[in-house]
């Protein structure tokens, strides 16, 4: 189980109370059936998440993939989910999203009146051996214009960003670059885009001033910014929303600043 949301989740919800939905829990989920009243979402069929359960390189439990309650077919959640839930958990999902704009609307639907969305997004950090060191942050205008131009869920352009800069060492295979840089491979990759790709990468640092903030200022998305910050799992920082208006300080300084200084504590 995702030991390091637990008790991160436990400060905000009562659990034998609340209704929960988590997305991409795969063989990890935050808590199970026995413990808490939780539906499992994902936008793959069991039967998907099981034959690529052979490839996975880090010997994950494939008896621990939970059976799922929703089959998502698009970010659009609200499409496939009509119910309503008190807190929704997204462990290493956001940065899956294509369209996280569009996502975060899609989550404030699927919530109660003030009801959470919890996500973990993996940290960006160039000396940590992560699939995406060679990238560069997603800054909010590329948000913006994901948003704008209403992206696919599947998308081409995220996907050839990815392919190109994926570091093949995580995966026990050299960078090779007449590989990456290879028309060839790059249209691959552009005709055949998955929901696995990592569309974003973000950090804890940067996350609350130069992406959160401006995306709550545009007010397209009800939620409130309860807290951004590390968890003990140095690769995923933690981040706490509720569904709600307020209204958001933020000087044009604090968000475009110096891209190497953290946002204010």
């Amino acid at each position: 189980m995702s030991s390091y949301m637990r008790g991160f989740i436990n400060e905000y919800i009562e659990l034998q109370q609340a209704t929960i939905l988590e997305i991409g829990a795969h063989d990890k989920p935050t808590f199970v059936k026995e413990e808490a009243k939780i539906f499992f979402a994902d936008v793959q069929p069991k039967e998907v998440l099981l034959t690529d359960a052979e490839k996975w390189t880090d010997q994950r439990n494939v008896k621990s993939i939970v059976d799922l309650d929703y089959l998502i077919e698009s970010n659009d959640y609200s499409k496939y989910i009509t119910d309503k839930f008190d807190a929704i958990i997204a462990d290493n999902v956001f940065e899956h999203v294509s369209n996280p704009i569009k996502w975060l609307e899609s989550m404030t639907a699927l919530l109660n009146d003030d009801g959470y969305l919890f996500l973990g997004v993996p940290e960006f950090n160039k000396k940590f051996p992560i699939s995406d060191r060679f990238r560069t942050l997603t800054t909010f205008s590329h948000l913006l214009t994901d948003y704008i131009r209403n992206v696919p869920d599947l998308d081409p352009e995220h996907s050839v960003e990815a392919g190109i800069y994926y570091d093949m060492t995580t995966i026990s295979l050299p960078n090779v670059a007449s590989e990456k840089i290879n028309l060839e491979r790059s249209l691959h990759d552009y005709r055949n885009p998955h929901f696995g790709v990592h569309c974003h990468t973000f950090s804890c640092d940067t996350f609350v001033n130069r992406i959160m903030k401006p995306i709550l200022m545009l007010g397209v998305v009800d939620f409130k910014l309860l807290k951004c910050l590390p968890s003990e799992n140095k690769y995923v920082f933690l981040v706490v929303l509720q569904k709600g208006k307020e209204e958001v300080s933020l000087t044009f300084e604090e968000f475009a600043g110096d891209i190497g200084e953290a946002d204010p504590a």
